[in-house]
């Protein structure tokens, strides 16, 4: 028995190398295959003024009437059809970077020693609480489409639904950011010579 303390270990970190390239592969096609599914609906949304960002983003009941209204009823269904592909493409992106950061966490200990090690496996966490957000986001959007199916004429009755997806798309959006910049300025230079 040992006395020493157990180290706290990242998703996928321990998974043999195969394991995690293989995942990461398939993550990866998974977000190239929702990505493209998704165009179609972009441009529906977009050829009646806004895409699916600007309600993610609209944050007011006002604002998010305004979009749905533009959108009429072909752009309310590609909106719907998005938020299922969605779906796939969280998957692939949470989960591929997370893969990802997780074998990087031995490479970081062995060049910054245990503290960047840590570090990287905080790091790994971020993309999946990125997902976690975008779930959430996904649902206020889906909530939206349905408050404002059955109210057409007071966008009141949308309720708080938009201010909660503008609000969880923002940290979905900051903890990818966060995402992108530990890897270009922290692993890359670490890690590739």
């Amino acid at each position: 028995m040992s006395l020493a303390e157990p180290r706290a270990t990242a998703p996928f970190e321990s998974w043999p190398f195969g394991a995690q390239a293989t995942l990461f592969g398939a993550m990866l096609a998974v977000v190239i295959v929702f990505s493209m599914l998704m165009k179609r609906d972009a441009k529906a949304m977009k050829a009646h003024g806004a895409g699916i960002v600007a309600l993610e983003l609209a944050g007011t009941a006002d604002k998010a009437h305004v979009i749905l209204s533009n959108w009429g009823a072909e752009g309310r269904r590609a909106a719907r059809r998005d938020l299922w592909l969605d779906l796939g493409l969280i998957l692939g992106y949470a989960v591929g970077l997370s893969v990802a950061f997780s074998s990087a966490v031995a490479g970081v200990g062995d060049v910054g020693g245990p503290c960047w090690a840590a570090a990287a496996r905080v790091f790994v966490w971020i993309p999946l609480l990125a997902g976690a957000a975008d779930l959430g986001e996904d649902f206020c959007l889906a909530m939206t489409l349905t408050h404002y199916d059955h109210k057409l004429e007071e966008s009141s009755k949308l309720n708080g639904w938009p201010r909660a997806a503008s609000v969880l798309a923002r940290v979905k959006f900051s903890l990818l950011a966060l995402s992108i910049g530990w890897a270009a300025l922290v692993l890359w230079p670490l890690l590739v010579p």
